[in-house]
């Protein structure tokens, strides 16, 4: 009797292990929208026909935190619709062989440093410290406002889009800004949707 109940119950167990897994799979799946990515070489011209805020993610194909950065803070449905809004979004890999033309100048890749070498164009935004991912940010005119090196979990980042996303860098200190800052945004989404 014992065994029959002991086998009921971790085949209950298991089918609604199971079931749960199906369903977060399914949400998961479901979910289309994502940040709409211009190409580096497309910024000059996005940027005359409507300006806006730019944020340049820095990554490489070895970065695990920046996998992880795509997976979870890139995907999250608030900063998506936020960065729709006010940003540019532009993956660009620090690595990456081709040129750059941007704001009249042309970047290269520089080999022999690092695994592979690294672009001079990361390395002329991230002011020479590179480190991934790190996140740059611009104004509507191309001056860098600043890169921010590391994993960012989406309230942080939903933070920083904000801050300078909304011109408090003109009137406001950082840290005055992140300590009365307050995010809505759930860092566990994806784990409970």
């Amino acid at each position: 009797m014992k065994a029959i109940i002991f086998t009921l119950l971790t085949i209950a167990t298991i089918n609604i292990h199971a079931a749960n897994i199906g369903k977060k799979a399914v949400r998961i799946k479901t979910m289309s929208a994502s940040i709409e990515w211009v190409s580096i070489n497309n910024l000059d011209a996005k940027l005359k026909k409507e300006p806006r805020k730019v944020f340049i993610d820095c990554y490489t194909n070895w970065c695990g935190w920046c996998k992880k950065m795509d997976k979870s803070t890139f995907e999250h449905p608030d900063i998506i619709k936020y960065v729709s809004k006010r940003f540019y979004g532009v993956k660009f890999n620090a690595e990456q062989m081709e040129d750059v033309y941007i704001g009249g100048q042309t970047f290269k890749h520089i080999g022999g440093e690092g695994r592979k070498g690294y672009h001079e164009f990361a390395h002329t935004i991230m002011n020479g410290r590179m480190s991934y991912p790190t996140t740059v940010y611009f104004d509507e005119n191309l001056n860098n406002l600043g890169p921010v090196p590391g994993y960012l979990k989406p309230s942080v980042f939903e933070m920083i889009l904000k801050f300078y996303g909304e011109n408090h860098y003109k009137e406001t200190q950082w840290n005055t800004f992140q300590s009365t800052y307050k995010s809505r945004i759930d860092d566990n989404w994806t784990e409970t949707k």
